[in-house]
Formats: C-alpha cells, structure tokens, sequence
C-alpha cells in the first residue's frame, strides 16, 4: 500500500471514530441529570432521580445509599459540575465507610480530594469497575444497573460507569461527547 492510500484508510478510520462517539444530539441540562440521588432531599444542589420501572432499588438501605450517591457523583461528572462532583463523591466516600468497604472507600476520597474536574473524571473508572463488582455481589432487588463504557475515555484506555438509564451520558466529556459509549452488560436480580 502506498502512503497516498495509506493516509486515506487513516482518514477514513479516525472519521468512523470519531463519528461513533459524535455528540449530534445534545441533551438538555434536565435531561441530564434525571438519575440524581434520590432518597435524601436533605441535598442542596442536585436534583432528584426520576423513578421508572427499570432504577434499582435494594433491600438495605446503606447499599441504595451507596448507588444513589455513585449516581449523583456521575451526573454531577456528566454536567461538568465540579463543586458538586466534590461534594457527591464526599457523600458517597461517607455511604461506603458506613458499609463497611474502606477500599472503595479511599477511591471516593480520592475522587473528592482531587483539584480540579478532569482529575476527578480520571479516578472514575477504578471506582466504577469496583463497584461493577460490589454491585455484582449486592444485586439490587428490582430495577436494572447499566454499566456502560466509552472507549475513547482515559486516553483511548477506556472508561466504565453505573447508569439508571439504558441511554448513554458519558461523565468522561460532558457535552463534548455526551453520547460517547456503549452498555455493555446489566446488574440486575
């Protein structure tokens, strides 16, 4: 192949990329942030979680606890809301230390600690992935978890986040790439 047509196939391979993760139909702020915590009207800032047939819930409230702060965390992420990704992931490090998961944790005390958004975003997917497992192991007793993954997140690595919702938000881009990503399995009963 020569380098004429070796640069046309690159072309056409970063276009079909970036086309798959192209965010042509941007959503509403409301939009958004449907999936906010829910069980606590206590918070000042956030919005409150729609609930449908298919948003999990769980026989112990500490681990519902946990999932709704995970989620208000993410769409926090998704709005590009920096102080409230803070504060959602200081509730959620407080939500795992009351289940008695210190491992979990410290990366949610990571993500809280962290000095700016794009740091916060980069811790995401270790939290997201051990609690793909925690969730995996605490099975909510109704509704459905979509764990969702965009591959262009973490430098083309890849990223995984917990979702109420089938439809794709992506908490890596924000609006740049809202619906960057895939689902790519369900936790539930």
């Amino acid at each position: 192949m020569n380098l004429k047509n070796l640069f046309k196939v690159s072309f056409v391979a970063i276009s079909l990329s970036l086309a798959a993760c192209n965010n042509s139909n941007k959503a509403t702020h409301s939009e958004q942030s449907q999936e906010n915590h829910s069980h606590d009207n206590s918070h000042e800032g956030h919005e409150h979680a729609k609930t449908g047939e298919n948003t999990p819930s769980f026989s112990d409230e500490k681990v519902g606890n946990v999932y709704h702060h995970y989620i208000h965390l993410k769409n926090s992420l998704v709005s590009a809301n920096d102080n409230e990704a803070k504060n959602a992931a200081a509730e959620l490090e407080n939500a795992l230390y009351a289940v008695n998961n210190a491992e979990i944790a410290n990366q949610a005390k990571l993500i809280k600690e962290a000095s700016d958004l794009e740091t916060r975003r980069s811790y995401l997917d270790k939290l997201s992935n051990q609690l793909v497992d925690y969730f995996t192991a605490n099975k909510p007793s109704s509704g459905v978890i979509y764990v969702q993954n965009c591959p262009m997140a973490n430098n083309d690595a890849g990223g995984v986040w917990l979702s109420n919702e089938k439809q794709v938000s992506n908490p890596y881009y924000g609006d740049n790439m809202l619906k960057c990503g895939t689902n790519v399995s369900e936790i539930k009963m």
